[in-house]
């Protein structure tokens, strides 16, 4: 049996298929690419400048004085109610009017607290009055379900700081992303001598990689908030008596706090570096060889 013979890959580039792909994602990277750095980046920079003046605002969730705030002081494990009350938004159609109207119902859920358990097999009354529990020829039902004793709330304060760092995060990954894909497309031929301009875009890809492996670390660092609360607080409620577990939590949550505001510092580091990188080095790095139009394709 007669093998196939190989395949010549000489002329995989010389009759492209479909050339106009490559070009379009060039043509729509470099717009991109104009947008990120002269009105993306900048504003970025603006709006993380006003965050940080927010340290000195007490309206601000970065207000450096909600550290002394109960927030972050006081830590309590509580008894939940009977009944939690759940929030639900329902839309109405008014006759005549073109548009709706939202209406929000509270809706009771009922929970159980330690008095409702009852040890396996016992019958629970369905009756409400207690009087009657478990009287003869009553109907009888076993209780099942979900429990919770301790109730531990978020810290509420640092949750709205959080959501804001994180959605930063993400935006600047993102944008960092995007820029790295039209570096690598306009990236020269690979050839001997006068490779200065290549070198300049490698250095920038590797600061748009550094920077990207940073914002990675930080955003994991975002779920540890929760996970070493929940780790504190579970233990707290089986030895509540134990109060090293609240002084643990608010410390902690006060060291979470000085750790956004570092971010936040980390994040205008990466915008504004970038941005000088790139505005300082712009003509190698839109014609690193220094010998044709920055217009055409490398």
């Amino acid at each position: 049996m007669s093998s196939a013979p190989l395949p010549k890959m000489d002329d995989v580039f010389k009759s492209h298929p479909r050339p106009e792909v490559i070009k379009d994602l060039l043509v729509s990277r470099r717009l991109q690419t104009i947008d990120l750095l002269q009105n993306v980046f900048p504003s970025k920079i603006l709006y993380l400048r006003d965050l940080l003046a927010g340290e000195k605002d007490p309206s601000s969730p970065f207000w450096g004085g909600l550290i002394d705030s109960d927030d972050y002081n006081k830590m309590e494990l509580h008894q939940p109610d009977r009944y939690i009350k759940d929030r639900e938004a329902t839309k109405k159609i008014e006759v005549g009017s073109d548009s709706d109207t939202e209406v929000v119902d509270s809706v009771e859920r009922e929970i159980i607290l330690p008095k409702d358990i009852y040890t396996e097999g016992v019958p629970i009354s369905t009756s409400k009055d207690e009087t009657n529990r478990g009287k003869e020829g009553e109907a009888i039902e076993y209780r099942i379900g979900a429990h919770f004793f301790e109730v531990f709330d978020t810290n509420k304060s640092h949750m709205k700081a959080m959501e804001i760092v994180e959605q930063e995060l993400i935006e600047l990954f993102l944008n960092l992303s995007d820029l790295r894909v039209w570096i690598k497309l306009e990236v020269p031929v690979i050839e001997d001598g006068n490779s200065f301009g290549a070198e300049v875009q490698e250095h920038l890809l590797k600061s748009i990689d550094q920077s990207r492996s940073r914002i990675n670390m930080l955003h994991s660092n975002l779920l540890s908030h929760h996970r070493d609360r929940a780790r504190f607080a579970e233990l707290w409620a089986s030895h509540p008596n134990f109060m090293d577990y609240p002084a643990m939590i608010a410390m902690g949550d006060r060291h979470d706090k000085f750790v956004l505001h570092t971010d936040l510092r980390v994040i205008i580091e990466i915008y504004g570096g970038l941005l000088t990188e790139f505005e300082r080095n712009w003509t190698k790095v839109i014609n690193p060889k220094g010998n044709h139009s920055s217009g055409g394709m490398y």
